[in-house]
């Protein structure tokens, strides 16, 4: 992830513990929380990404440095970390390695899985693999476990195909992935309250990102966009931070 619209911009200096693992750059960082272990260090977000710091501007490397050690004091690593302050803007890609699977109900003007979220309409659905692999769909409607896209898709997408949702622009919940630099995907709703403001693309090989139109993009080209290098991004508002809690 990365801020691409920020008031303020002086880094902060941050005690971090990774719980021994690496942090990689451009991962949010929240407080720590933990009596005894992590209080008063920045810690990868998760889930919730309660009071986040900010973006991490370079890598923790736990091998080179270890962690902070707040509950004994003996060892102290600090990293760079670009705060998120109310009204900032930050760029997140969605991850097309974190996916939800299309369950054995299927035809070719619906997607159903598991515990799909039922407030996703005016999202998308992207194909990541299987025999509807590569097709982007626009969502007019969406129920517990079922959503139905806009005109039927060239290609049906059978059971076992994963996807990713591309979250409708003023949705107010999101999975982050486990290294915290992506969205990620679950049937169910994610526990991150930050604000879609955009939705973006990008094809590997072409200049600027271009905005997610559903009267041009649903079933864009037919589908094949895997083949084309595309990534998606979404513009988000965060809500729950240091400097700006969530209510």
């Amino acid at each position: 992830m990365k801020i691409i619209s920020s008031h303020k911009t002086p880094l902060m200096s941050v005690a971090i513990d990774g719980a021994g693992i690496d942090i990689v750059e451009g991962a949010v960082i929240m407080r720590g929380a933990t009596d005894e272990t992590d209080k008063g260090c920045g810690v990868v977000g998760a889930t919730a990404c309660t009071d986040t710091i900010g973006i991490l501007q370079e890598l923790h490397d736990f091998s080179d440095t270890g962690d902070t050690t707040m509950e004994d004091g003996l060892i102290y690593v600090t990293r760079k970390v670009q705060p998120i302050y109310p009204g900032d803007i930050v760029a997140a890609e969605y991850d097309q390695t974190d996916t939800a699977v299309i369950d054995s109900n299927v035809n070719s003007t619906s997607i159903t899985a598991t515990s799909l979220e039922d407030n996703i309409d005016a999202g998308w659905i992207y194909m990541v693999s299987g025999t509807g692999i590569g097709q982007l769909f626009y969502i007019t409607a969406s129920t517990t476990g079922d959503a139905t896209i806009k005109s039927a898709s060239t290609v049906t997408c059978a059971e076992n195909d994963t996807f990713i949702k591309i979250l409708p622009v003023l949705h107010q919940y999101e999975k982050i992935n486990t290294a915290a630099d992506k969205i990620g995907t679950d049937d169910s709703v994610g526990g991150m309250r930050w604000i879609v403001l955009k939705n973006q693309f990008k094809i590997k090989g072409e200049e600027g990102w271009i905005d997610l139109d559903p009267t041009i993009h649903h079933n864009f080209r037919g589908g094949g966009l895997d083949t084309l290098g595309i990534t998606f991004r979404v513009l988000l508002l965060p809500r729950d931070t240091i400097f700006n809690a969530a209510t």
